[in-house]
């Protein structure tokens, strides 16, 4: 098998980016960096990908398109990040990226877009909505462009691969979570935000699936927010206001303000678990007005995904097809950074 740059930089001791510069003669390398590089090539054979020469010189960009949801949650700050610092690793190729971030799960707005971006990208990043008009646009897309899934998988749809964790393996260690801190007869509140959000509702089935193994412990119907932090904030403050829980799972966005309504009443040993290791959490975690919190890595989701697809258009190197899983760590205030 022939070595692949990445190969290259890692027995160079540099990055991708400068084993670029040296196979396409952009300059910028020190020249005993691109001696060292040069060798290697050399002694493993390696000849440079001519697709990639072509793009380098060309001046007309391929273009990218990626949309994501829920414009405002906090979340998504991390996959907008983990995008840029992608794309920066190919800033020498004429490659852009066509950001669309739509009003929280807006079917309408949602198509609006995709019918923006079909024939204007080259290739398509989707969050996905599990509706079925928006499965049936993705799959006429994916026709034409090679379409990938990050963060929420579009399950049905003809997408080529899906980028994140496995979701309902989540919601089971949430419930195994619960199940550890939480006795026999007390009583367990679960807050979601939406069923068309495919992450969340994976996640409510798998901690719903699991608890079933423990009857005693008692759990609420679950409690849809539509991920909003003001309606997820009354929902909660309705809930304690008729009962006390001992445990509440947060599946929705919003668990650092559910510490901070908690805070408010009188109770001291409620536990709270929920997603996402941003830094309003991290910072609850810290204070103990969260238990835990399990981690999804949504910067390293949004890197490694456009940062393959950049490699497709640029290299013709194969997109990873299927669900490539992310793993999952659960944090608590005893082992942060």
């Amino acid at each position: 098998m022939s070595i692949t740059i990445a190969q290259i930089a890692k027995l160079a001791g540099v990055s991708r980016g400068t084993v670029d510069r040296v196979i396409h003669n952009r300059g910028r390398v020190a020249p005993e960096v691109e001696k060292k590089i040069r060798q290697i090539m050399e002694e493993n054979d390696y000849h440079p990908n001519m697709l990639g020469r072509a793009l380098a010189a060309s001046k007309s960009p391929l273009i990218i398109g990626m949309v994501m949801i829920e414009r405002g949650n906090p979340f998504f700050q991390l996959i907008e990040a983990g995008m840029k610092e992608a794309m920066a690793q190919f800033r020498d190729y004429p490659i852009e990226i066509d950001f669309r971030h739509i009003n929280g799960v807006d079917e309408e707005e949602y198509l609006h877009v995709l019918d923006e971006l079909e024939y204007s990208v080259n290739a398509l990043i989707l969050s996905g909505i599990q509706i079925p008009r928006i499965v049936e646009k993705v799959n006429h897309i994916a026709k034409h462009i090679p379409v990938m899934t990050l963060n929420i998988d579009l399950e049905e749809s003809d997408r080529i691969g899906f980028i994140g964790i496995d979701d309902y393996k989540a919601g089971t260690c949430l419930a195994g979570l619960t199940h550890d801190i939480t006795r026999p007869g007390e009583d367990v509140l679960i807050l979601s935000g939406s069923e068309t959000i495919h992450s969340q509702s994976q996640r409510v089935k798998g901690f719903l699936d699991t608890m079933k193994l423990y009857p005693d412990i008692h759990i609420s119907d679950v409690i849809y927010t539509q991920d909003k932090k003001d309606e997820s904030g009354r929902l909660l403050t309705e809930a304690l206001n008729k009962k006390y829980f001992k445990t509440i799972v947060m599946i929705d966005s919003w668990l650092a303000n559910a510490g901070e309504v908690v805070s408010h009443y009188k109770y001291q040993d409620i536990n709270i678990l929920g997603f996402d290791l941003m830094p309003q959490n991290k910072e609850a975690l810290k204070q103990g007005k969260v238990t835990y919190i399990i981690e999804q890595s949504g910067y390293t989701q949004s890197y490694q995904c456009v940062h393959k697809v950049c490699e497709y258009l640029i290299y013709g190197t194969q997109l990873p097809t299927g669900k490539n899983y992310l793993p999952i760590q659960i944090y608590n205030k005893y082992n942060l950074d």
